[in-house]
């Protein structure tokens, strides 16, 4: 499994250019820390010195701003990829996080990495158009995925925070819940993440749901009418704040295929 792995070996060993990682490893949050200060009314957004990112992948680790519910709604800063609390060294802290990305909805109250997370500590993952590819003749096709009528939308996660017994720093990581796909999805992926609609983003994160029986109902597949997605160029190395991911790419021999 590819979380047994180190991030830098797998990283090394795959050419940078079309570089493709499966399920839902992919992200971004092209909104101005202001617009998202507005939108989810959390006050300062953290890390402080956030920019406008553009294409964000899992094994990066990178900090980013969640959405949590205290006494308010305010932001978490915390890297992708879940580390339970209960890990006890910074080698399985470093396995766990890279197989700990996405967290299968069917899944979540049964696992030992999640059951706690997912009672205790949801949280929302801004996102303004993820990412994911097809395979096709064994050649790989990137597509953004968005909301039509919503610039800003949510995904459910979950996140924990992690100790390190050598260092003493305390490590905030989170994961992105997925589903399976709606029926237009699945043209690209057999797996997405689960996207909140708007009216349920205060009720995830509602600190007084702590029972499977109340929190199962919310680990709904989004529905298609909402969603569309087109293909853009490859992934590359170090595009984390490059907005040219973000244009229409169209590739000839894909849609000579998709005619038969």
């Amino acid at each position: 499994m590819l979380g047994l792995f180190d991030k830098k070996t797998f990283l090394r060993d795959i050419p940078p250019v079309g570089r493709i990682f499966p399920l839902c490893y992919h992200n971004s949050l092209t909104a101005s820390s202001q617009k998202l200060s507005a939108r989810f009314s959390a006050g300062l957004i953290e890390p402080p010195d956030f920019r406008p990112i553009f294409h964000e992948h899992g094994y990066e680790h990178k900090p980013r701003p969640l959405v949590i519910r205290e006494d308010e709604n305010r932001f978490l800063s915390a890297g992708w990829g879940l580390i339970p609390k209960w890990v006890k060294s910074v080698e399985k802290a470093n396995q766990m996080q890279n197989g700990n990305l996405n967290a299968k909805s069917e899944t979540i109250f049964e696992l030992p990495s999640f059951r706690e997370a997912i009672l205790e500590r949801r949280c929302l993952i801004p996102s303004t158009g993820f990412y994911d590819s097809k395979e096709v003749l064994k050649n790989t096709y990137p597509y953004r995925v968005f909301l039509i009528h919503e610039e800003i939308f949510c995904l459910a996660g979950i996140w924990d925070e992690w100790t390190n017994p050598e260092t003493g720093e305390v490590k905030k990581t989170y994961s992105m819940l997925t589903t399976p796909p709606n029926k237009k999805f699945s043209q690209i992926h057999s797996r997405m993440p689960l996207i909140l609609p708007r009216k349920l983003e205060d009720v995830w994160i509602d600190q007084s749901l702590k029972s499977q029986k109340e929190i199962e109902p919310l680990l709904q597949i989004y529905p298609e009418e909402n969603m569309d997605f087109y293909t853009i160029r490859k992934f590359k190395t170090d595009d984390e704040f490059d907005e040219d991911i973000l244009k229409k790419v169209d590739y000839p021999e894909l849609s000579q295929l998709e005619l038969f």
